[in-house]
């Protein structure tokens, strides 16, 4: 199989071979393989393969060109091949995502930093047209109901409650949206991120939604703590964002992983705790849009 990228390696390391490959783990969507290639002087570089559906390829390789530019980091783009098997080649981060931080406190503004970084990206001096619209994914989770509801992760009444809210009305301009911006996709070398990959989901909408996703990926990981002081120090970064329907967008974004958990080879007791921790969360957020309609009922009828 790693013979079909030895014309791709032609391209970018002219005289160069493929010395070994192997599977990089942490792909859920791509396969991600790395491949070591000896250049014509002898020296070695590395560089890793993300094969994809066609789509996705090309949106992904759209975002890293135009980022290149912009103070995002991310991996530096070498190729791209659209004809199947599509992927794309791109550089080597010397880097692994951290699940275990010696100070939590400036890992969770690290990574806060790192995601206002990203929706601080001008949209309208690049062209994003092909990204597609992050409210249109949840228009498409609501209209597109299971056949059978997830009780115990509360998806009857988490859809219940953004069906009574399907027509929040943002007060916040279209951001780019990293799309799946959680702990396994930064790359970390010590106590510097040195990128930020995998970016295949990237969309354009409410900059809540990625926070929205990234709150429940540091609740699942690093606690209820953790996710509040993520949440705190990504509104010190951004305080002109409205965050008035984050609610909203923690139920939205949380129908994502519904129903993919058991793809995800969780132990056990990690399953058990991401349940728990999930369902904390949905509720929460309910409570909150609940509370929210009870003050604005009462608003509007006692002026």
């Amino acid at each position: 199989m790693d013979h079909q990228f030895e014309a791709s390696i032609q391209i970018i390391v002219p005289g160069g071979h493929l010395r070994r490959a192997w599977a990089l783990p942490g792909g859920v969507s791509a396969h991600v393989t790395a491949l070591e290639v000896q250049t014509a002087n002898g020296a070695t570089q590395t560089y890793v393969v993300r094969q994809h559906h066609r789509d996705r390829v090309a949106k992904e390789a759209q975002i890293l060109q135009l980022l290149q530019s912009q103070r995002v980091p991310v991996p530096r783009l070498y190729h791209t091949q659209l004809a199947e098997p599509a992927f794309l080649i791109e550089a080597f981060i010397d880097g692994e995502p951290n699940f275990d931080p010696d100070n939590i406190d400036a890992y969770v503004i690290t990574m806060a930093h790192s995601l206002a970084q990203i929706h601080t990206v001008d949209v309208r001096t690049v062209d994003l047209s092909f990204a597609p619209l992050i409210a249109d994914f949840c228009t498409q989770k609501l209209d597109n109901p299971p056949e059978h509801f997830h009780e115990r992760l509360h998806e009857r009444e988490v859809r219940a409650a953004l069906q009574a809210h399907q027509h929040v009305v943002t007060h916040n301009a279209a951001v780019l949206l990293h799309g799946d911006f959680w702990p396994g996709n930064v790359l970390w070398r010590g106590d510097q991120v040195q990128a930020v990959i995998d970016w295949e989901d990237a969309a354009l909408g409410d900059p809540l939604a990625d926070v929205a996703n990234s709150r429940r990926e540091m609740l699942w990981f690093f606690g209820r703590d953790a996710m509040q002081r993520f949440t705190e120090a990504y509104r010190a970064q951004m305080p002109h964002i409205d965050y008035t329907h984050l609610p909203y967008w923690d139920l939205c974004m949380g129908l994502r992983p519904v129903g993919q958990m058991s793809s995800w080879c969780l132990d056990a007791a990690k399953k058990a705790r991401f349940e728990e921790r999930y369902r904390w969360f949905v509720q929460a957020a309910i409570t909150q849009l609940s509370r929210r309609n009870a003050a604005h009922h009462e608003d509007f009828t006692h002026p």
